[in-house]
């Protein structure tokens, strides 16, 4: 995300702060409904964990996280706050967990595709409004073009936290879907998670492997198409 644009605040500040604005604000509405979504799932079930803490709502003050969001903003996937839960008052036991750590990352989806509806549809179009400099500035265009990062960042979270690892979302379906037999072998890994991902990262962008690219292309070409 920003890293990628660093070049251009070097060479066109005023460009560059119109180019982050919309990234913003679509990562502060992306994580709000993710994270809202997890609350809504576990009040739903039952669990009034989330409420009480002030979670069940999509003021984005409450679903931030300082790392995570910061990631996104630099790299393009992180994460927010986690929804507290308390498994012991979740209707449906592990199921139950699982369908609430997936509500975050279906919600995502959901939202993406109800935004691709208007590209599709022609309401809204990046190609015909589409601006590369300060003075090309037209307002039709940078609202295309939030609605267009809007739905790359709701795809990028939905995929990331998808993977069954520690401590994302996938960790969690995992746990609802596998014999319980598994789930001692699995408490193991999951204390790994965190280790993997920051070593992922390093790999990335210290020695440059392309390790995520080939989870993140595909979905940033499906975004394409679907704004296309």
């Amino acid at each position: 995300m920003l890293l990628a644009g660093f070049d251009i605040l070097l060479t066109q500040p005023g460009y560059f702060l119109l180019w982050l604005i919309p990234i913003i604000a679509a990562l502060v509405i992306s994580i709000s409904v993710h994270e809202f979504s997890h609350a809504y799932a576990a009040f739903w079930l039952g669990d009034q964990t989330a409420k009480n803490h002030g979670r069940l709502t999509l003021n984005p003050l409450r679903h931030l996280e300082p790392v995570g969001s910061i990631l996104i903003l630099l790299i393009g996937f992180g994460w927010g706050r986690p929804v507290p839960v308390n498994p012991s008052l979740v209707k449906s036991g592990r199921r139950g967990l699982a369908l609430i750590a997936a509500a975050g990352p279906a919600s995502n989806i959901f939202f993406a595709l109800f935004i691709a509806i208007f590209f599709q549809l022609g309401f809204l179009d990046v190609q015909t409004y589409h601006f590369s400099s300060w003075t090309q500035f037209l307002a039709l265009g940078y609202v295309a073009i939030f609605f267009q990062h809007l739905l790359t960042l709701n795809l990028i979270l939905a995929v990331f936290n998808l993977l069954p690892m520690a401590p994302l979302d996938g960790s969690g379906v995992l746990r609802g879907i596998v014999p319980e037999g598994w789930l001692p072998f699995i408490s193991r890994i999951e204390t790994y998670g965190p280790v993997l991902l920051f070593g992922v990262f390093m790999l990335q962008f210290f020695i440059g492997a392309r390790i995520l690219g080939y989870l993140f292309d595909p979905v940033l070409n499906l975004a394409n198409k679907l704004v296309g």
